[in-house]
């Protein structure tokens, strides 16, 4: 099952439950009595004697716009309360709502079926469960590769403010990825934190390894500087650039290391200018015979070499390029499986050809690529962003020493999109007050009055905890699993009592019988939602009437249960409520800002997350700043996030940082990406360097 210690002798049978029918969801943290069955009856029937255009639906702004963005007609809502299963849930400040699903479209709407909130495709929708993320191992060594492109074109002298192209990519290289995680290493104290080195090839004719393995110090940024004023030559050939990368990488293999690469081009491949055809011609470089006689294209550049076929030939030795580099980048994914990320970044003339650094991209597990054209800032933000993913390696992935339990079969996507299903007994851990063997102690949350975790009972008709023994998603520290309160119908059989949860579990062996760990976790939310009500009241008074503005976090419980097949006997989960909605990060806890997004607000409403985020710096007075800002959206609710970030500035070395919290790096790396707006000078806002 994944908690069982084999050292132990084996428990008794599990008690087992299914995935019932969503009962009526309660406010949240409020306990009520399911609703009246006469009330569903009587909804249902009005509806089904109303034909489907006739059907009331009260639209405001959000709802239209998110529905012209996603394609989803007016008809296809009605049609969704019509026909559609109605599931009723919570809202994010504990509202009653309805979520009609039919015909692949969820929607939200008030009590009576008669305001429009919200709407997605399914397939768009992520499972509303927040973000998945199929990470491999946790807290490895992180080898970061740089192959950059030293061709002759980056000589070109048309980037703002830098000597060449050549100087505006290892300057900002040393900007953005070396000094950022440099002052990480050396000023996170007391972090659990991962190790890092770097490589780098050269990419023009033929590739070489300039640096091997070094670390992060100021020698290097000293030496990024140096190769910044170094010219570029030749073409730029790709396919002996990722066979350095591929020969570089191969004693990484078998060793528990994170390759993150950087493949920096200002131009497409040019390897087929050496190649030869089938015929045995090299139909890619210039007639000498017709140079010397001085004899051009119409076009006015050289004719090239011909052979039998040589249009066919030219087109089939650029393809064989692109087959060449997909070959490569699927042979590492195929060696390093998920624990290699490779972005491809185009930082050139925009006009030109990028197909194959998409292509790239594209074939790789993990992959990302980025046209930037020559803006200096374009090329910045990139790298700074890219930058977080070994940022997230080092510190929220950074194991600290602990023990990795062992890894679980994972949710399909799928079977998250299938409701009212039966589950076998195997799929469910179910706690009950009255097992003896697999008992539900208690259920806790943080109050902040009292700083204290306080006992809450379960829902009236509930007597029991289920949990899913397949996650659906894994992040960094945790993974998450459905989980919902239920109620024993008959003999290990259970039904839904509460509205549905996600359950989430520490990645490490140590952690899951640490209740420190999981208490920690909720104290944050607790800490945030006490802050996000003041947020709120004090944006009331400059901007009334905008429930789109208001922030909280979901409500988080820690419940107590004791499990023979663990080997402490007893362990802790964390849960709290579903969210329903397009999932966004609006900012994580190294300082990347997201932009607008077409499925989140615009405006000055964008600005809300990151003025937070500031907000909670300020009224600490620099002490604490709230970061990693996710969760759902709508123009009724405003923002739900969880799962905050907490850096915290001390100067004593007893304090034992989470592995979220960078402190003042974290504090500094965010005011760096943040440009106050209108919205932080109304609300008062100090500056970091103010405090």
């Amino acid at each position: 099952h994944g908690r069982l210690d084999h050292n132990l002798q084996a428990p008794p049978p599990r008690r087992g439950g299914m995935m019932p029918r969503p009962a009526f969801t309660p406010q949240l943290g409020e306990l009520v009595e399911e609703p009246d069955g006469d009330e569903i009856d009587a909804l249902s029937d009005q509806l089904s004697t109303l034909k489907t255009d006739k059907i009331t639906i009260i639209s405001h702004n959000h709802g239209r716009e998110r529905r012209g963005e996603r394609g989803i007609s007016r008809r296809a809502l009605q049609e969704a309360i019509k026909y559609g299963r109605h599931e009723e849930v919570v809202g994010p400040l504990g509202q009653r709502r309805w979520k009609c699903m039919y015909n692949g479209v969820s929607y939200i709407t008030d009590e009576k079926k008669r305001h429009e909130i919200t709407s997605w495709k399914s397939e768009d929708n992520r499972a509303a469960f927040g973000p998945v993320d199929y990470g491999g191992l946790v807290g490895c060594h992180v080898h970061i590769v740089l192959v950059v492109g030293h061709s002759g074109s980056m000589r070109n002298n048309d980037v703002a403010g830098y000597a060449d192209r050549t100087q505006a990519v290892y300057e900002t290289l040393m900007r953005e990825l070396l000094v950022p995680h440099l002052e990480l290493l050396t000023s996170a104290r007391g972090a659990a934190m991962g190790s890092v080195d770097i490589s780098l090839i050269v990419m023009n004719r033929t590739s070489r390894v300039l640096l091997n393995r070094v670390p992060i110090d100021k020698a290097l940024c000293a030496k990024f500087e140096a190769l910044g004023r170094e010219s570029g030559y030749s073409h730029g050939h790709y396919v002996p650039a990722l066979d350095e990368l591929c020969r570089l990488l191969s004693d990484d293999v078998p060793r528990c290391v994170h390759p993150v690469v950087f493949f920096v081009s200002d131009g497409a491949p040019s390897d087929h200018i050496d190649q030869e055809c089938d015929h045995g011609v090299h139909v890619w470089q210039t007639d000498e015979a017709a140079r010397r006689a001085g004899r051009v294209h119409r076009s006015g550049r050289h004719i090239l070499q011909e052979c039998a076929t040589p249009r066919d030939c030219r087109q089939a030795l650029k393809r064989r390029t692109i087959l060449e580099c997909q070959k490569a980048v699927r042979e590492l994914g195929d060696k390093f499986d998920d624990r290699i990320t490779i972005n491809t970044i185009a930082f050139g003339d925009p006009k030109l050809d990028y197909s194959v650094l998409e292509e790239m991209a594209k074939v790789a597990q993990k992959g990302s690529f980025q046209k930037l054209g020559l803006g200096i800032m374009e090329l910045r933000a990139a790298l700074s962003t890219l930058s977080t993913t070994v940022t997230t390696l080092l510190t929220a992935g950074g194991s600290g020493g602990l023990t990795l339990r062992q890894p679980r079969e994972m949710e399909s996507k799928e079977s998250l999109q299938v409701q009212d299903t039966r589950m076998t007994l195997a799929d469910w851990w179910v706690y009950t007050q009255t097992d003896e063997n697999y008992t539900l102690v208690k259920k806790e949350k943080y109050d902040f009055h009292t700083r204290k975790f306080v006992s809450v009972p379960l829902h009236p008709s509930a007597t029991a905890v289920a949990f899913s023994q397949k996650p659906f998603a894994q992040g960094a520290e945790r993974t998450a699993s459905r989980c919902v309160e239920v109620r024993e119908v008959e003999d290990n059989t259970y039904v839904a009592a509460g509205y549905p949860l996600v359950g989430k579990e520490t990645l490490f062996q140590e952690e899951m019988v640490d209740a420190r760990f999981h208490k920690k976790v909720a104290k944050i939310h607790g800490e945030g939602n006490a802050l996000a009500r003041k947020f709120n009241e004090r944006l009331a008074k400059i901007y009334p009437n905008r429930p789109d503005f208001k922030v909280c976090f979901s409500e988080c419980w820690v419940y107590t249960v004791k499990d023979p097949q663990t080997q402490t006997g007893t362990i802790w989960i964390l849960a709290e409520p579903r969210l329903d909605g397009r999932w966004i990060k609006w900012n994580n806890n190294a300082g990347l800002v997201a932009d607008e997004s077409p499925d989140g607000p615009t405006g000055i409403c964008l600005q809300i997350p990151q003025a937070f985020s500031h907000f909670t710096y300020s009224l600490s007075e620099g002490r604490q700043l709230f970061c990693d800002c996710q969760g759902v959206w709508n123009s009724t609710d405003g923002f739900c996030l969880t799962d905050p970030a907490k850096h915290i500035r001390v100067d004593s070395r007893r304090h034992q940082r989470a592995r979220t919290d960078k402190g003042e790096v974290g504090m500094r790396a965010f005011f760096e990406s943040h440009i106050c707006s209108d919205l932080c000078r109304d609300l008062g806002l100090r500056r970091f360097e103010d405090l």
